[in-house]
């Protein structure tokens, strides 16, 4: 199950997915900015502007981000430990420079769409942060906010061939985790037999019946045929809650027909719960950018295994190397591949220690008549290989060659460390 998961994650994707990802949620969210006026909040007492969720809701409710100094970690305002709250006008300039930057993440080229969305999903982040305080818009921007830090998380540069895919799929895994745990919440807060129990329509009524006290109009008149309304306040909840839970089908079966299929019932969801005063248009629109639109046009290298000699020498005592190569999954790639303990006194390692290399200070890659060492050889595997997650972790922090440079002689270190704990000699 494990190796589907990989798989499906891997399922390479046409660059045009990602710039229907990166267009449609750039347009949803200055469409977010434009409904809001973010300057109004320079108005605001202190203490409404920095108080926390966790203080809104009941003692038995939990929420594990909700609570200082976390919330103010992910959502940026430890700065404002050091610095104050912005006035008016700079509220007014930060907002109109989250619309600029959301304008240019959807039309920039794709090397510059990770910095960019940086910058989206920090000022993002920031403004919202002040509204999630109040307890609002949580569920509203989620999805929004979940592409923006893919988009800020995944690296270009040096994977070109996968990016595509790694990008959507990630996304995929945003809805899923949205819907799902929203479905598991209902499991832990409520009895089976509460699914069938949830009055919509007379929720609806007590609103409409508030409209005409108060004359302001939150929700709209429904109008139905009694059996209908009935039947969908006993069944409409409870087989929502069942397709919460089996959101992961979203990221498994992921073609056109399904994708609509699910955006087409959540957006009857959606529209149903405007009924009881939450609408989440946006997430109506942020469906788009999963649908598939482009095709992926079929790859004749895809598949096709290079016969290139490739040996890697390493300490295959050390547990962390070991690790590293396995995960990186060379051979699905490289039909000829060697692995090679340091620790064995064979021809390959003598040729390598007469060449000068001290394999007690990184691993080598032996490629044809070229010999890569150090850093540079943990950059040839990690650009080369494919696999899950903890590959993409390695990805991630060694694909740059500035960044490989400071950061492996850092884990040369550590492994010295691990081996004299464990009492193990160096090669």
């Amino acid at each position: 199950m494990l190796k589907k998961i990989v798989d499906k994650f891997e399922e390479r994707q046409p660059d045009a997915v990602v710039w229907q990802i990166k267009v449609i949620c750039a347009v949803v969210l200055v469409y977010k900015l434009l409904s809001r006026d973010f300057s109004n909040l320079g108005l605001w007492p202190e203490s409404v502007l920095l108080g926390y969720p966790v203080d809104i809701y009941p003692p038995n409710y939990i929420l594990l981000t909700a609570i200082p100094p976390i919330f103010d970690l992910i959502s940026f305002h430890f700065i404002h430990w050091f610095v104050p709250i912005p006035n008016i006008s700079q509220f007014y300039v930060l907002q109109h420079t989250l619309i600029i930057a959301a304008v240019a993440l959807a039309i920039s080229p794709l090397r510059y769409t990770r910095m960019i969305a940086v910058v989206v999903y920090v000022l993002c982040m920031y403004l919202w942060g002040f509204i999630y305080r109040a307890g609002q818009d949580i569920d509203a921007m989620f999805l929004l906010q979940g592409c923006f830090l893919v988009l800020a998380m995944i690296p270009r540069a040096g994977n070109e061939r996968n990016y595509s895919g790694y990008v959507y799929s990630s996304v995929l895994l945003v809805f899923v985790f949205y819907y799902f745990f929203s479905g598991v919440n209902k499991v832990i807060d409520l009895s089976v037999l509460e699914w069938f129990q949830y009055s919509l329509f007379d929720i609806n009524a007590s609103k409409l019946l508030a409209a005409q006290e108060l004359n302001y109009h939150a929700v709209s008149v429904v109008e139905a045929p009694g059996w209908l309304l009935n039947l969908a306040s006993f069944i409409g909840a409870a087989i929502t809650y069942v397709v919460h839970l089996a959101a992961p089908l979203i990221f498994m079966h992921r073609s056109r027909g399904k994708l609509i299929f699910y955006w087409c019932f959540y957006s009857v969801f959606h529209v149903m719960s405007s009924l009881v005063g939450i609408l989440f248009a946006a997430n109506l629109l942020v469906w788009l950018a999963i649908i598939p639109i482009f095709s992926m046009k079929k790859d004749p290298e895809l598949g096709r295994k290079n016969d290139e000699n490739i040996c890697i020498v390493y300490d295959g005592e050390c547990p962390f190397c070991s690790n590293f190569v396995m995960v990186a999954n060379l051979k699905k790639r490289y039909e000829n591949l060697k692995i090679i303990n340091a620790r064995n006194n064979n021809e390959t390692t003598q040729k390598v220690k007469r060449e000068g290399y001290n394999l007690n200070d990184g691993m080598l890659v032996i490629r044809g008549d070229e010999m890569l060492f150090g850093a540079e050889a943990a950059r040839f595997i990690v650009l080369n290989g494919s696999g899950g997650f903890l590959y993409l972790f390695y990805k991630a922090i060694l694909s740059h060659q500035k960044v490989a440079d400071v950061v492996y002689p850092m884990l040369v270190v550590l492994r010295k460390r691990y081996l004299k704990l464990a009492g193990k000699d160096l090669i």
